[in-house]
């Protein structure tokens, strides 16, 4: 595991009502576990923009986070995990192998190998498709001093010197 590392939690369902299922379990859940408000519960050690519910899903992502199964609150977003991933198997076996839920776990390391991508349900139909992996390469050309025009798009400008005959 990376030193630092970026993180996305999502769970869905097909449409409002259906979430409505998950959010009672998971307030039952939140109650039993922590007897406390989200910010002092699962979500304590977390900025308020890491994470949000909507009408149909709740998503979770943060950057550049030290990822440490040792650290409480890292600890506390994986017991979220498997809550989620225990309410989702709950669901398959109730409705007969079939779920209208899909989750995914992404989290992305420093090393290029350090990749965790966990999905569940529904997965890769429907909005998980929205949260993935891309790692790309980034040339600043100003920490290079003069722009280069290759990079500036200026490519066709830059004058060709002719050989000087000797």
């Amino acid at each position: 595991m990376g030193y630092r590392s970026d993180v996305a939690m999502f769970i869905g369902a097909q449409t409002p009502k259906k979430f409505d299922r998950f959010l009672v379990q998971f307030k039952l859940w939140h109650l039993a576990e922590f007897g406390s408000s989200l910010q002092q519960g699962v979500f304590m050690g977390w900025n308020e923009q890491d994470y949000g519910f909507g009408s149909d899903h709740f998503i979770f992502h943060a950057l550049d986070v030290k990822w440490y199964e040792t650290y409480p609150e890292v600890q506390r977003m994986e017991m979220l995990w498997q809550f989620i991933k225990n309410f989702i198997n709950a669901e398959q076996q109730d409705e007969g192998g079939l779920t209208t839920f899909e989750a995914r776990f992404v989290r992305i390391g420093e090393d290029v190998t350090d990749i965790q991508v966990d999905d569940l349900g529904w997965a890769e139909k429907w909005a998980c498709n929205g949260i993935g992996i891309r790692r790309e390469i980034v040339i600043d050309d100003v920490a290079f001093g003069e722009v280069n025009p290759v990079l500036s798009g200026e490519w066709n400008s830059v004058p060709i010197k002719e050989k000087e005959e000797a």
